[in-house]
């Protein structure tokens, strides 16, 4: 750490870094409505009474008989089949988010079982939702009902539960764009901790993470604590264990909310091996794991108690694992990246995240071998999994951040001005790019398109989708209104409407050149787009072709084809 690592930031400094705060926040909860469920969708799903008469009548048995609860439910089953588009409406756009909250539906508060029956997650994030909406509930600010048809009637009161947990996750980054400030102190000095928290904060990918309810943003949070106090740990030559056993702590707290993280033990455990202990080392290494173990199971009891349940999910989750060769999945993580990273903040961004990851990697400094060994084992997620999702980079790009103001400091030592202009320009350039998503989710392709069909089409025309019609990836559609088909198991409906995950092929990769072999086999014609595209000043800072799944999902293309002949 340089010596003036320790001096107070200058005014200079504290303007830029709350002006970056409060932009990022801003633009969060500018966005914190995005995909709920309201009365505007529920009059698609349900354009008459009857319609919603029905839906009601159907799915009564259903939750009454406790297959809302169940963690995996069998395509075969008739009743899923029924049942499941009407549910559509109390899920968000994104679908990560309802299974947040689905595993709430299964405990039982007042026998003390608060056994979620729902481990593809870990139910970290599940109790601290359900206590804040519990405690909202008392407040008479959310209705709390246990029969969930209730909000079928009801959406927007539905829509209050996802506002709660996105609340959380906003909370989660705060804590997250702070945490990246102090490790840029300690690093290198608070000059750089601004610039890294200012590339991290206008990013898309943070500012859009920061206002939805999934496992991510938390998990980031209680990873860079654990990798915050590792490297106090280290920096203080391990005189004292408190920071080493707190990092174990939070090491577990990441695991608890997200698995995979708790890889983050790795790193906490390399501080133990690398300060200058004279004695005790591995006393207090297997203090630690037993402290981060600890901290897993304390928010995760019914792993234990409920294994077989935790087991069978676990196993369907490792099923993003991929195989293959070593090569292959190089070259597919390189091109990942590549795509990933100037669609999660902008083309400076990308370059600047990119060469913070190398310079970090490269360094191979002793006292910063907990960050050295975080970013490699991050790269090694990303090779072995085999949905690349933009998220996947959330652990990577605070640290990289922090890397990349590092190597600006050290490129522009004698001209900080320069400096100060390519920190600017990537923040200005990431505030285009995240302004240009906020527009167009505001805008809502699957609105547009279910209130154009709603016009256009003839009542009781077949429809025809790709797989399930789900929320997140389909317009809203009255099935008793239009008869929805699955195009993969009957052909040549009149009209085929299909989102951008299918028709571009970004989600269901196994089933696009199925897709293209249905919609060539008849005469189809595009008669309606609607596009995700935004250009300013001849550049599109909306989406691409390339862009990830989890991005184009805030808003997807989404296109209409009519048969011809």
């Amino acid at each position: 750490m340089r010596p003036e690592a320790t001096r107070v930031p200058s005014r200079i400094y504290v303007l830029f870094f709350f002006a970056a705060f409060v932009l990022f926040v801003s633009l969060s909860v500018s966005i914190i409505t995005w995909g709920l469920p309201t009365e505007a969708r529920k009059e698609l799903y349900f354009t008459s009474r009857e319609s919603l008469d029905k839906a009601l009548s159907l799915t009564a048995p259903f939750v009454a008989g406790g297959k809302w609860q169940r963690s995996h439910l069998s395509p075969e089953d008739r009743d899923v089949v029924r049942v499941r588009p009407f549910f559509n409406l109390i899920r968000t756009y994104n679908p990560d988010e309802h299974d947040v909250l689905k595993p709430l539906a299964g405990m039982r508060p007042g026998d003390l079982s608060f056994n979620p029956h729902r481990f593809v997650y870990p139910a970290f994030l599940t109790y601290q939702a359900g206590a804040l909406i519990f405690t909202l509930g008392k407040l008479k600010v959310i209705e709390v009902v246990k029969d969930v048809t209730y909000y079928l009637v009801n959406p927007g009161q539905f829509a209050r539960f996802y506002i709660a947990g996105r609340a959380l996750s906003l909370v989660y980054g705060i804590g997250v764009f702070l945490l990246t400030f102090l490790l840029g102190k300690r690093l290198f000095g608070p000059r750089e901790g601004v610039w890294a928290s200012m590339i991290v904060a206008s990013s898309t990918l943070f500012v859009t993470y920061c206002a939805l309810l999934k496992i991510d943003m938390g998990g980031i949070f209680w990873t860079h604590m654990a990798l915050y106090f590792a490297m106090v740990y280290v920096q203080e030559f391990g005189h004292k264990a408190g920071p080493l056993y707190l990092a174990g702590l939070f090491a577990g707290l990441a695991a608890g909310t997200k698995y995979n993280l708790g890889l983050c033990l790795v790193s906490v455990v390399v501080a133990a091996l690398v300060a200058d202990v004279p004695k005790g080392r591995f006393a207090r290494i297997f203090l630690t794991v037993f402290l981060a173990a600890l901290a897993f199971f304390a928010v995760n009891p019914y792993i234990i108690l409920s294994f077989n349940e935790f087991l069978a999910d676990f196993t369907y989750a490792a099923q993003v694992v991929q195989t293959g060769s070593l090569s292959a999945k190089v070259l597919a993580s390189v091109d990942y990246i590549t795509q990933v990273l100037p669609r999660a903040g902008s083309p400076f961004f990308a370059v600047l995240i990119t060469l913070g990851l190398v310079y970090g990697i490269a360094r191979l400094k002793r006292h910063e071998a907990p960050l050295t060994v975080h970013l490699v084992l991050s790269l090694i997620i990303l090779l072995k999994v085999r949905f690349k999702f933009a998220s996947y980079t959330l652990t990577i790009i605070p640290v990289a951040a922090v890397y990349g103001a590092g190597l600006l400091e050290s490129a522009f030592r004698r001209r900080a001005s320069l400096a100060w202009a390519v920190v600017l320009l990537t923040f200005v350039a990431n505030l285009g790019f995240t302004g240009a998503a906020i527009k167009l989710m505001k805008r809502d392709t699957r609105l547009e398109a279910g209130r154009w069909i709603l016009k256009n089409i003839p009542q009781g025309t077949e429809v025809g989708i790709a797989g399930d019609q789900l929320a997140f990836s389909c317009p809203p559609l009255d099935e008793n209104r239009f008869p929805v088909v699955d195009i993969l198991k009957k052909r040549a409906p009149k009209y085929v409407v299909l989102s951008e995950h299918f028709y571009r092929g970004r989600a269901k990769f196994e089933k696009r050149d199925e897709i293209g072999r249905v919609l060539d086999s008849e005469t189809y014609e595009k008669v309606k787009v609607f596009g995700n595209e935004l250009y300013v000043l001849g550049i599109n800072l909306g989406f691409t072709r390339k862009s990830p799944l989890d991005l184009v999902q805030l808003a997807p293309e989404i296109v209409v084809f009519k048969r011809v002949r």
